[in-house]
Order: structure tokens, then sequence, then C-alpha cells
């Protein structure tokens, strides 16, 4: 049977059939049926007395053995439920009480029961020890708590520390980074000046190349000049040349028309002086005749 402190009352838990209850309802430590349950993070649960005992000594679950951590402790109200519902006699049965219920109404029952106030003076003083132990429980308890909060805020200051150093390599990694980043852009600087002054180069050697080819240019084009002026003067005397030829055949072809006008005279003048030359010789043979004839008259 296990005690059950409410209020200022204590009284046995003196279930009908523990034999019937669930295995999953009794602590591991006390192998009792669970009595106020608490329930650690790492899912165990294990009755108050028992925990707060096994705290003194260890901080560790007992199943598991994981770091049990206070703030993550909490009442287990399934559990508390389930056997809240179980069956209980009186803890005045020895002396003739026949109630039996729920474990949730003993204390109501406790409150009423006629054979429980022989009860309570034979056990008033087992109760005023076992206030007193519980208040040194207690002093314990709030002992080991300080001795807890202690090892926390000492934990919390090496997480500090660690948090810091961890700060520290970030900013130093920043910085390192920073300056890398400095660096990169102060080679990238220097490589677009090395490449601006090349341009700058480039265009310099460009614009030499470009002001020669514009001399060149220059040069070609008052040569040109010079030729376009030579070829326009061989042009000018080529067209002189040829006005002269044609003026040249122009005379050559009006002088064969007047020397064709001038053919009939010509012609004509030459047929008078055939005519006149063959008169002056018929004339001439007619006095050369007439002379013959006179001779031979005259010989006659």
């Amino acid at each position: 049977m296990n005690e059950y402190k409410q209020s200022t009352i204590t009284f046995h838990r003196n279930f009908l059939n523990p034999e019937h209850v669930s295995e999953f309802l009794f602590c591991s430590i006390c192998h009792e049926i669970f009595n106020n349950p608490l329930r650690l993070d790492c899912g165990h649960t294990f009755c108050f007395n028992c925990l707060n005992t096994l705290r003194k000594n260890s901080n560790f679950c007992p199943i598991c053995n994981q770091n049990i951590i206070d703030s993550l402790i909490s009442r287990d109200l399934l559990a508390f439920n389930i056997i809240n519902d179980l069956e209980v006699f009186c803890n005045n049965e020895n002396l003739g009480c026949p109630w039996k219920g729920k474990l949730s109404d003993i204390f109501n029952h406790l409150n009423v029961c006629n054979k429980n106030i022989n009860y309570l003076n034979d056990n008033n003083n087992d109760n005023n020890k076992e206030i007193n132990n519980e208040n040194n429980n207690d002093n314990v308890n709030n002992n080991v708590n300080d001795k807890n909060d202690n090892k926390d805020n000492i934990n919390n200051k090496i997480n500090n520390d660690n948090n810091n150093e961890n700060n520290e390599i970030n900013i130093n990694k920043e910085n390192n980074d920073n300056n890398n980043k400095k660096i990169q852009i102060n080679e990238n600087k220097n490589e677009e000046e090395k490449n601006l002054n090349l341009n700058l180069n480039n265009n310099n050697n460009e614009n030499e190349n470009n002001e020669k080819k514009i001399v060149s240019i220059s040069k070609l084009n008052s040569k040109n000049k010079k030729s376009q002026l030579s070829k326009e003067k061989l042009d000018k005397l080529e067209n002189n040349i040829l006005t002269n030829k044609i003026k040249e055949e122009l005379l050559t072809e009006n002088s064969k028309q007047f020397l064709n006008t001038l053919q009939p005279l010509n012609d004509e003048n030459n047929n008078q002086t055939k005519i006149e030359n063959n008169i002056e010789n018929n004339n001439n043979n007619e006095i050369k005749q007439n002379k013959e004839n006179s001779n031979n008259l005259k010989q006659n």
C-alpha cells in the first residue's frame, strides 16, 4: 500500500484489485502504482517522491540514462487520471468501514467517515512526522534545485563564453572575408586600371595610325588631285586634238566639195581651151594650106 497526502490528511491507497492494474502504471523505482506521477522529457514517468530521492544522487533517467532537465519535468496527467479512476477501500476498513470507491473520491469520504476520527487521533503524530519529513524533503529539494540552478548558471556561463568565442570567431571570419573582399576589389581595380591604360595606349596607337593614315590619304588625295589635274589637261589636250582633227576633216571635206564645185569649171575651161586650140590649129592648118596652095600656084 502507498500513502497519499491531500490537504492535512494522509491516507493509505488500498486498491481493490492491484493485480489487474496495467504494468505501465507502476513506477520502475518503487515498483508500486504511481503516486503523484511526474513525466520527464525523455518520456519516462516516476513517482514524485521517488524522483526527488533519485535526484539526490543522480541527475539521469534510470531507464534511458538521459540528462534530467528541471524545466522539462511535467505532471503526467494521463497516468494521474487513470489511477484516480481505480477503486480503493476506505483506510478505515480494518476499523469496520465498508466504503469502497474511486481514488479521486476517497478524500471526500474520509472527511465524513465515522471511523476516521479515531484513525486521525491515532495517526496525528505520524502525520506531523510526515509533514516534518516532507518539509525536510522540500528543503533538500530546494537545496538540490539551488545546486541545479547553480549548475545551470555555470552551464549558461559556459554556453555564453562559447557563444562569445563563436561570435569572435565569426567576427574574425567576417573581418577576414572583408579583407579578402578588399584585396579582391583592389585586384579588380588594378586590373581595371591596367586594362584602361592598355586601352588608352591602344587608342593612342590607333590615333597615331589614324593620323598617319590621314596624312597618307592627304598625300594620296594631293597626288590624285594632281593626277586629276593632269588628266584634265590631257583630256583637254585630247579634246583640242579631236577638235582640230574634226576641223581638219571639215576643212578637207569642204575643200573636196569646193574642188568638186570647181571641177566643172575647169572642165569647161579645158574644153574651151581645146576648142580654141582646135580653132587655132584649124586656122594654122588653113593658113598653112593656103600657103601651100599659094606656093603651088606660084610654082605652077
